[in-house]
């Protein structure tokens, strides 16, 4: 299995992950298998060409000083945490993430694979947002769209309840998440091909998407799709764009249905916090409450953390003994960074923030003769960053595309730019990168 073959392999274990079909699978159909299917493929295909074709596993000293760091972090809040047996559990329903970005690393080591799997994303978030726009504007919210297309009634602002997309999964806010690394594949493309009607195809594509992140009335998914959108300019040197655009796009937030009370609402409840007052804003309101609860644990346990998916069992007794918001169930930090902080530690934050960096420094700038692929490098890069940010506002419920954003950034390392005939004609140069 050479060329194409391989790279439509990529593109179809991708999608599947960027529609989280896992999840669709399991709560909409009951199948729960998808996890082990997809870590096998994977694994079996890489398998399969390293035996066949030699394939080797260059480049990938970053990859494995990564997860060693990680699982060492894990391992030692395991240890040391009061409820060992909990944590390990939490661990056990983890472990098929780590392993499925394990298998991708070896299997996309090359040009073709690495842009498959880019166009796979932008695709898988198209399909979605596609859904979901189409959802709002015909009135079917009743509609799941065989689960991909779901929403929930929840709170927008003031005493106010309303319909708000999740696309796949149960949160808007982290559907507003998942899009981003598709939005910004398909915006740097938009703004640097070469064949106009390409341009225009993913300018639609971009539009769809940023209209379904919009629709979810996430605060923390419009200020990152913000933040990930100059980036994206920087890097495809539109930077000009910025106060060209800056205007009539926040007109377009601004008047998206809800999204300005949403944002006034954020407002008043920081200007309540900053001023001692009890914050009247709900949302806001539990959200604080539990980055306080993780910041507690954190703080009674710096070291090694209370263990690897404990938090939110430690909130209602945390929440109790400093008088925070009670809650009706156990709440999870709400923040990727606070959440590793008090789950496991200085010890944890190391090994994320090295992760993180170490995924960036593979992922560095080649000389730039192959315009493409440095073109997705860069937008993998932007997405990447956008979900960072999101991460401030977000733990990790919904991880694995994170995961494999951060994959693409190390398997970057490893991948031959040397180019195939069967896709000359579809992935040459750009104009910019």
């Amino acid at each position: 299995m050479t060329g194409k073959y391989s790279a439509w392999a990529v593109f179809a274990i991708v999608f599947f992950i960027g529609i989280n079909g896992n999840y669709v699978l399991s709560t909409r159909f009951g199948v729960g298998i998808a996890h082990p299917v997809v870590f096998a493929a994977s694994t079996g295909l890489a398998l399969l060409l390293l035996i066949r074709f030699g394939e080797q596993p260059a480049g990938a000293a970053r990859y494995f000083l990564a997860m060693t760091l990680w699982l060492i972090a894990v391992l030692l809040s395991i240890m040391f945490s009061a409820t060992p047996g909990q944590s390990l559990e939490a661990l056990r329903d983890f472990a098929p993430i780590p392993m499925i970005s394990f298998a991708l690393f070896f299997l996309i080591n090359d040009r073709d694979r690495f842009l498959s799997a880019c166009w796979a994303l932008a695709s898988a978030a198209f399909l979605v947002s596609a859904l979901t726009v189409f959802q709002k504007l015909s009135g079917t919210t009743s509609n799941d769209y065989f689960g991909l297309a779901r929403g929930v009634v929840a709170h927008v602002s003031g005493d106010s309840d309303s319909f708000r997309p999740s696309g796949p999964i149960e949160n808007p806010n982290y559907y507003a998440q998942m899009l981003l690394p598709g939005l910004a594949i398909s915006l740097g493309s938009a703004m640097s091909e070469i064949q106009r009607w390409q341009r225009v195809v993913f300018a639609i594509m971009s539009s769809v998407i940023a209209a379904a992140v919009l629709m979810t009335l996430s605060r923390g998914g419009a200020v990152a799709m913000v933040a990930m959108i100059i980036v994206v300019m920087v890097y495809t040197r539109k930077a000009y764009l910025i106060a060209l655009l800056a205007p009539p796009a926040l007109a377009v937030i601004m008047l998206t249905p809800g999204k300005l009370e949403r944002f006034e609402d954020a407002f008043t409840a920081v200007s309540e916090a900053a001023t001692g007052q009890r914050i009247s804003e709900i949302s806001v309101s539990g959200r604080i409450s539990e980055m306080k609860v993780a910041a507690i644990a954190f703080s009674e346990a710096p070291w090694t953390g209370v263990g690897f998916g404990q938090v939110e069992f430690n909130y209602q007794a945390i929440s109790v003994q400093r008088d925070l918001d009670l809650r009706s169930t156990d709440r999870a930090a709400h923040s990727l960074y606070l959440e590793v902080a008090a789950e496991q530690g200085i010890a944890g934050l190391i090994a994320l923030f090295a992760v993180i960096w170490l995924a960036f420094t593979a992922a560095k700038r080649r000389d730039g003769t192959d315009t493409r692929l440095e073109l997705h490098r860069s937008m993998v890069v932007s997405g990447t960053v956008g979900m960072l940010i999101s991460a401030v506002f977000l733990h990790d419920a919904y991880f694995n595309l994170m995961w494999l954003m951060l994959t693409l950034l190390y398997a970057f390392e490893r991948v031959d730019t040397v180019r195939q005939p069967w896709k000359a004609r579809f992935m040459g140069d750009v104009r910019h990168a």
